[in-house]
């Protein structure tokens, strides 16, 4: 089958989509990978082929012609729509050519290409599915899940209004509406709304999830993780000492936190440990110098080969994105969560809720309750770990990867000859 795979300029949705990518293209199917211009080597180190999305037209007004400053988000629904004519423009010169779209259900603009065209799609997801759900605590939230009345109500009324608000405000549900219109196609019900997607996937293990009611809706398989096919990052391994090994990570999107970082770097030296911190490339190069010659003894980095440092640690202080954290579950490693934002606060409240680490919220972080947290899981390093290696026992034995392909398999090969 061909497949044509849909994603934007996440690197946290990038590196497990192509992975699963390359092992659908390993399975002997043709995938075709839709690039805006940040996201081709990635394409290319995943071994799939790349198809150019780079097209640099802006629908502007005449009036946004002459600005010369555009705001953050004028920016993105400009590269988003682009990215959407660009996809449309290469359909509508290769008709009949993808038997299934597998889309980013994070940007709902792009259902809208497999119903002009008549091309099955399915919806794939980094993270818990359905976040709006009523079954679930506010994703903004670290509560722990509860089956109450009082639960279900709460549940259900704070995520209807933040469906409620963000259907107002967001560029891609505006995006969506917009071109619905244009092809003549209906709008969508609700943002969130899957319209005539064929199945919801997720790489989030079944066993990590809440036991919510509504989980029938969802394709659980594991993590998509796949070392070999990203682009491989320099390390100086000759500098690791031998202590017990502390990584720390905060993702790629809300990873501008100097004052985070240095709350870790703080806690960290309290306690006879080696830290390797990778801070990403939006701290100023002074502060990462401070940390270096402050520290000796830690490694600072902006970016680091993340599976095979966890693969050596002891522990992980995460943020609690979903790819950092499955990485970290798959390899056996407990961790303390600092939830920044975004799905974060609801993926830590599932480390805790499974006992695989625990988390301190930005509310309440500094540095002494940071240096409890970590040594809360050190000086219970053996409950901890268990719990983290059942969860990798389960993912060990279920590849995640095959999982995804083969559901994948399923659900278009269904689609097909129906």
């Amino acid at each position: 089958m061909h497949f044509g795979l849909l994603i934007l300029a996440f690197e946290s949705h990038l590196i497990p989509f192509l992975s699963l990518a390359g092992e659908l293209q390993q399975r002997g199917h043709q995938v075709s990978f839709f690039a805006v211009k940040d996201t081709i080597a990635a394409g290319k180190a995943a071994g799939v082929d790349v198809i150019s999305c780079t097209t640099e037209s802006a629908p502007l007004n005449s009036q946004e012609q002459q600005s010369q400053k555009l705001a953050d988000g004028q920016k993105l629904e400009i590269k988003y729509e682009n990215y959407l004519l660009a996809v449309d423009s290469w359909l509508a010169n290769n008709p009949h050519s993808l038997d299934c779209l597998i889309v980013d259900s994070f940007h709902h603009f792009l259902y809208l290409l497999g119903e002009k065209y008549q091309v099955p799609y399915l919806l794939i997801d980094t993270t818990i599915p359905g976040l709006f759900s009523s079954e679930l605590p506010p994703l903004s939230q670290t509560w722990p899940y509860s089956d109450s009345l009082f639960s279900r109500i709460r549940n259900h009324g704070i995520n209807s209004l933040y469906k409620f608000l963000i259907g107002m405000l967001h560029g891609d549900q505006k995006l969506q509406n917009k071109y619905a219109d244009i092809w003549g196609l209906p709008r969508s019900q609700a943002w969130g709304d899957t319209r005539k997607a064929l199945a919801w996937v997720t790489q989030m293990p079944e066993a990590f999830e809440f036991p919510r009611r509504d989980k029938h809706k969802y394709t659980y398989t594991g993590p998509w993780i796949n070392p070999s096919r990203r682009i491989q990052i320099d390390f100086p391994w000759e500098c690791l000492n031998g202590k017990p090994l502390i990584y720390s990570a905060l993702g790629t999107l809300l990873n501008n936190r100097v004052d985070v970082y240095t709350t870790i770097v703080n806690a960290c030296s309290m306690i006879d440990c080696q830290l390797v911190l990778s801070v990403g490339s939006l701290i100023p190069e002074e502060v990462l110098q401070d940390f270096q010659n402050q520290y000796p003894q830690f490694i600072f980095v902006r970016k680091a080969p993340q599976v095979e440092l966890l693969q050596r640690a002891t522990l992980f202080i995460t943020h609690g994105g979903a790819n950092s954290v499955l990485e970290a579950l798959q390899v056996g490693v407990p961790m303390v969560a600092i939830p920044l934002g975004n799905d974060h606060p609801t993926i830590a409240a599932r480390i805790a809720y499974h006992k695989l680490g625990v988390y301190v919220t930005l509310k309440k972080l500094k540095t002494q309750e940071l240096y409890q947290a970590v040594i809360e899981v050190l000086n219970n390093i053996k409950f901890y770990r268990e719990n983290v290696m059942g969860f990798s026992q389960i993912i060990k034995e279920n590849s995640g990867l095959i999982m995804g392909a083969q559901a994948i398999e399923r659900i278009a090969n269904s689609a097909k000859n129906n």
